[in-house]
């Protein structure tokens, strides 16, 4: 088992639970697996296979997952492949003698597809040593993603009764999981629960207020890196999209809204590094397997605890740090609530309302954000300071809060625990409102007993203490106020309330006057700057240099293997290469990530390149010369060793394979056009473009090369003078270079 773990996977350990899973799994018992997102699920199904005689038949519900969980076994040297719409009928014949030769050990399939009798007669067959249903969930009716489809896997029970299952999924409520199993059929099984807790996830809540602009600082101090950052709207999507591409940023849009064509396409690209990044709404989500996605925005406040965990789990798939920052506001509480009224059915809009008020709970919480979003999964985390958060790095003062406790306690009690928290902190304050008037309520001794705090600092008290359970909230769309064991504790002096300290309102309206003035407060104030204070791992300075370079060296083999750059080699391994610099093939083979497969696939190429860097050899490549800049004569044609491509080259170049022109990925990269033209050149001298008739028509082209035949004096303003307005420097640029490459005659 561990031998194959380190041949194909690279990896010397298993994480918490999978090895576990894998024998029983070996063992042929049917087992329901529940972990979170970048916990390694996968490797729980796709190891076993290695090691059982037959295929294994993974169902997983999105094509473009299945594409790339197959890309990246494939490159790890696994025979694994997928059957799917996509494919030719010629494709599908040729997997289907595969599958019947036993030369496939694992086939990606999803449920509509399985269920054809045709696909069933095959698997009976072929021989199926397990069947592993991905994103299980799906199954359940009580599941966030349901689809009925699904529902029909329960026949596998019946027509391979002797095939052991393997269900597998991220998020789940123990009615879903018994749902799963029940559906399944399972017999004796084994289930396990890992952690929901995903320590390199740094969580922190913003106030919504400048949002644009403090999400515009964020993005600058992390220039160049990978993130999605969740809307509520289609209109906010595209809005935000298109200003952060004019403000110079790599961004594309993602909704329901825009053609299935358009929705894959800004997908892929975002995949392959393409875009840095996308803003989307919720319809982003499932099968986006991409590991090093540096930050999860939410600009918007989501539903409920569970789409928040959902999506901020997509961060930091790879183990590396992530940032998980949230915009609050009670406008979006409202815009929800009034979405919510609108819901038909009682039982569901009261839950909506429930879970949208936990989601509140989670945002207002002055204790630490990661205890608090484990608890609503019932895991209980044993530190009361995670390290990474908000909340627990930058901590505010508490006190001691029992009086206020004691007297918000009374006030309930006066009012016979039958109204909400705005109505009970009226009276608390001496509000002289009609309905406190008309109620006779200015009578209760609690009345005005409250005054040494504001309305404002009584509402943070008072979600407090429904946190610490010091008070119970009843009700849906209108939640009453309620006494329990706790608060007659408190009120008889048996216990006491630490919360935090409210500030004073002077302080309030200071603290929002600095922050509209853009002035970073001191410490402890969380307006400051949104990442991460300086936590987790990091790359030590001497090392960037090699690291940044071997990400150039990756992007420019995954584009030449049309493949995404973390299926060739992780952030993490990457990292690990920077700071080993192994000179040897065994010393590579220890770096984690680096299977047999791959240190012979890539190992020479890598090993060169930092052996290149350590011996001080163009720490900074030379490129190709802007022939703008360079000597405007015609270069000789000659045969030269292809150019290395830049990052930004080969961004551009991977904008150029999804069919995009000159001007479009201008647009998209908020770039000149000639910027664009000068790296289609060197594109075309690297030998990455074969044809430039995609990029200049036929007549274009003739007249150009009419011309530089003309010209004697070969000089490009000349030839430029002669072609007239009609023809740019970039043209003739391209059409040079095609000159250049061209074989001789």
């Amino acid at each position: 088992m561990h031998r194959t773990l380190q041949k194909y996977f690279g990896y010397t350990f298993f994480r918490p639970l999978q090895e576990d899973i894998i024998n029983d799994v070996l063992n042929g018992k049917d087992t329901f697996v529940l972990m979170p997102t970048g916990g390694g699920k996968s490797l729980c199904f796709q190891l076993p296979a290695l090691l059982m005689d037959g295929i294994t038949v993974v169902v997983s519900p999105l094509i473009s997952l299945m594409k790339d969980q197959v890309d990246t076994l494939q490159a790890n040297g696994i025979n694994a492949e997928y059957l799917n719409s996509t494919l030719s009928y010629r494709e599908i014949k040729d997997i289907k003698a595969s599958i019947l030769n036993n030369r496939i050990k694992i086939l990606y399939v999803a449920p509509e597809r399985l269920m054809l009798s045709d696909t069933l007669g095959l698997l009976k067959d072929a021989n199926v040593s397990l069947f592993a249903i991905d994103e299980a969930h799906c199954i359940s009716e009580w599941g966030h993603d349901f689809r009925p489809e699904y529902r029909r896997l329960k026949i596998l029970r019946n027509q391979f009764p002797s095939v052991p299952m393997i269900a597998l999924t991220a998020t789940a409520t123990p009615k879903v999981r018994n749902d799963i199993v029940s559906e399944l059929k399972f017999k004796e099984h084994s289930t396990y629960v890992a952690s929901f807790d995903r320590e390199n996830l740094f969580y922190r809540i913003k106030p919504k207020k400048d949002t644009y602009a403090n999400l515009l600082q964020y993005l600058k101090e992390n220039k160049g890196k990978s993130g999605i950052i969740y809307c509520q709207s289609r209109k906010t999507v595209d809005s935000l999209s298109m200003k952060l591409r004019k403000a110079g940023f790599s961004s594309l849009p993602y909704h329901a809204g825009l053609t299935d064509k358009i929705r894959a396409k800004n997908q892929e690209m975002f995949i392959r590094d393409d875009a840095q990044i996308i803003v989307a709404t919720v319809a982003f989500g499932m099968g986006i397997d991409k590991p090093n996605v540096r930050f999860v925005v939410h600009y918007d406040l989501p539903k409920n605890l569970e789409s928040y965990y959902q999506e901020t789990g997509r961060g930091g798939r790879d183990g590396l740090e992530c940032d998980c920052i949230m915009f609050f506001g009670h406008g979006d509480r409202y815009k929800i609530e009034y979405f919510i009224n609108k819901i038909g059915k009682k039982q569901e809009r009261d839950i909506a309302l429930v879970q949208l008020r936990e989601m509140i709970g989670y945002c207002e919480a002055n204790s630490c954000r990661r205890k608090v979003l484990l608890k609503y999964f019932g895991e209980e985390l044993k530190n009361d300071n995670c390290g990474n958060c908000d909340v627990c790095l930058e901590p505010k003062e508490m006190f001691d809060g029992t009086e206020a406790a004691k007297k918000l306690i009374l006030c309930i009690e006066g009012l016979n625990q039958r109204f909400g928290m705005n109505y009970v902190i009226d009276v608390l304050v001496g509000a002289k409102t009609k309905k406190i008037i008309d109620n006779r309520h200015t009578m209760l001794k609690s009345y005005s007993t409250g005054r040494e705090y504001s309305k404002s600092q009584w509402q943070s008290i008072t979600r407090e203490m429904v946190r610490l359970e010091v008070l119970s909230v009843e009700g849906a769309r209108y939640p009453l106020l309620k006494l329990n064991d706790k608060s007659m504790s408190v009120l008889g002096g048996n216990g006491s309330v630490d919360i935090t300290k409210p500030a004073p309102e002077m302080q309030v309206k200071e603290r929002r006057a600095v922050i509209k003035s853009g002035i970073k407060p001191g410490s402890g104030s969380g307006s400051g700057s949104m990442s991460r204070p300086t936590v987790g791992k990091t790359i030590k300075p001497e090392n960037s240099g090699l690291f940044e370079r071997l990400k150039v060296l990756r992007k420019t083999i995954a584009i030449n293997a049309n493949l995404p750059p973390y299926i060739i080699f992780a952030d993490t391994t990457l990292r690990q290469m920077a700071a080993k610099r192994p000179k040897t093939q065994q010393e590579f083979l220890k770096i984690t990530g680096v299977g047999e497969h791959k240190l012979e696939k890539y190992g020479g190429t890598f090993l060169t390149e930092i052996a290149d860097h350590c011996d001080g050899g163009g720490a900074h490549r030379p490129q190709a010369q802007d022939p703008v800049r360079a000597s405007p004569t015609i270069p000789e044609r000659r045969t030269a060793t292809p150019p290395v491509l830049s990052e930004t080259v080969a961004e551009t170049f991977g904008l150029y394979r999804q069919h995009m022109l000159v001007e479009e990925i201008a647009q998209v990269r908020n770039l000149a056009p000639s910027t664009i033209a000068g790296h289609m050149e060197t594109l075309i001298l690297a030998k990455k473009i074969d044809s430039i008739d995609n990029l200049i028509d036929a007549d274009k082209q003739r007249m150009i090369i009419n011309a530089i035949n003309d010209v004697e004096e070969k000089f490009l303003s000349r030839i430029k003078a002669k072609l007239g307005e009609d023809y740019s420097y970039g043209e003739i640029k391209l059409v040079l270079a095609a000159i250049k490459v061209a074989p001789e005659r």
